[in-house]
Parts: C-alpha cells; sequence; structure tokens
C-alpha cells in the first residue's frame, strides 16, 4: 500500500474542526497523515494548534495567506507575511478563484524573492482550470506559473480541490491530470504536493475522488506518485 498524506485540508466558513473526526477520516482512507491549511490566528487556528500539538507524528498545520486584490499594496500586507514567515513554517498562498492572471503571478513573484529561504506552497494550483487547455489568454497565464516555480526553488503547487476547479468535467478531470503531467515533464514532479482541500471541497466531489485523481492517471510513473502522494509532503512538513 503506498504511504499518502493529505497535505492540504482546508475547512470552509462554516465547518467546525473535529479532531477525531479527521483522524477517522484518514485512518478509513489509510492516509499516514495530514497537513491543516488556516487562516493564521483565527479561532480555528488554535484549535487546530493544540491538535497537532496532541498528535504531531499525524498532524502540521501552516498558515494561509489570501493574495486578493490588495497583495503588496501596502505595508501592513508585508508586516503580516513577516509576522507568519517567523512561524518557521511553511505558508500557504490562496489566490483567491480571481487570482489566477499574470498580475498575481507578478506578486508571488516579488514574494518568493523577499523571502528566499521560505517555502510557499500555491493552493489548488493556482486555481488553474479546464480553460488553460482551451483558452489562449488562460494557457498563457499556465505557463507563466511554471516558470515561476522553475525559477524559484522555494515555490510548490499543490494539487487540491480538483472537483471545484474542474466542475465543467466528470472525474477523474481529464484536463487537470494532463496540466500535472505536462509540468511535471518540464519542473519535475518534487514541486507538486497533493491533498484533498476536504473538507471544503466534499460539496464538489467525495475523498475517495480525491484520492484517486492521482492513483488513477496511469501516465504518471508509480515512482513520481509516490514523491507526490507522501515524500515531497514529508520533506516540507514533517522532517
Amino acid at each position: 500500500m503506498r504511504k499518502r498524506i493529505d497535505a492540504y485540508m482546508e475547512y470552509a466558513a462554516a465547518d467546525s474542526f473535529q479532531v477525531k473526526e479527521l483522524l477517522e477520516l484518514l485512518d478509513e482512507n489509510q492516509v499516514e497523515r495530514a497537513v491543516l491549511v488556516e487562516d493564521f490566528d483565527s479561532a480555528r487556528w488554535n484549535d487546530m494548534k493544540q491538535a497537532v500539538e496532541v498528535y504531531p507524528e499525524k498532524l502540521a498545520l501552516i498558515p494561509k495567506v489570501s493574495m486578493g486584490e490588495a497583495a503588496l499594496k501596502g505595508e501592513a500586507y508585508w508586516t503580516v507575511l513577516d509576522r507568519i514567515v517567523a512561524l518557521g513554517r511553511a505558508v500557504a498562498l490562496d489566490l483567491g478563484e480571481q487570482g489566477f492572471r499574470s498580475e498575481t503571478l507578478c506578486a508571488i513573484g516579488k514574494i518568493t524573492e523577499a523571502y528566499p529561504r521560505q517555502t510557499f506552497v500555491l493552493g489548488h494550483m493556482a486555481y488553474a482550470t479546464s480553460r488553460v487547455r482551451t483558452d489562449k489568454a488562460a494557457r498563457a497565464v499556465w505557463d507563466e506559473l511554471i516558470e515561476l516555480c522553475r525559477l524559484h526553488s522555494n515555490l510548490r503547487l499543490d494539487i487540491s480541490n480538483f472537483g471545484k476547479s474542474f466542475s465543467d468535467e466528470a472525474f477523474p478531470y481529464e484536463s487537470g491530470q494532463r496540466l500535472i503531467e505536462e509540468a511535471i515533464g518540464y519542473i519535475g514532479n518534487n514541486r507538486f504536493i497533493w491533498g484533498s482541500g476536504a473538507p471544503a471541497v466534499f460539496p464538489y466531489s467525495s475523498y475517495g475522488e480525491a484520492l484517486r485523481i492521482l492513483e488513477e492517471d496511469y501516465h504518471i510513473p508509480e515512482l513520481q506518485k509516490d514523491g507526490i502522494l507522501y515524500f515531497n509532503a514529508f520533506a516540507v512538513y514533517f522532517r
């Protein structure tokens, strides 16, 4: 049985965090560990922090920074980043559904250059959708994103939330699979980290489907799947 780490578990605003339910979900699906992604200093952050302290071999917690329209427009944003980077953990950058554009990628480039020793994880493959395969403008943004990853060794792409990002397709969301395969050929598999996006993704897909997106992609070699599903996340979050 392949080892797996769910490296992007995200809770919607209305979701409650129950560590017992989380651990049961992991055990039922034979997932060894999980990484919780949460807004820093939220009420839920403190609950999650306590859970990680009790189960350090099973859980990790990283802060999420929402990019939004105001990214890099004032000192306040950089002050928040300074504070979060000081935690000494990887940081998830959440572009938002409107953030898949060249201007946002430029901002990400500035962030990765400002903190060259800090690992940043782009949530949900930076909100790429099936449009990347049919729309020239979207494809140009995707190509720019992959080049950005090539240039900055402290940048990772999280594979999660496919049920929402590629909701115009049926499982297994072949457009998303093809994008991953193409990018692996250019930047290697070690830049990709798998996560489910659960429980926030549950209205769009099941946990089992999230697990099978890579497992059933027969174009990706098994050793590369091992890296994406386990070893890449372990190196970033649990070493």
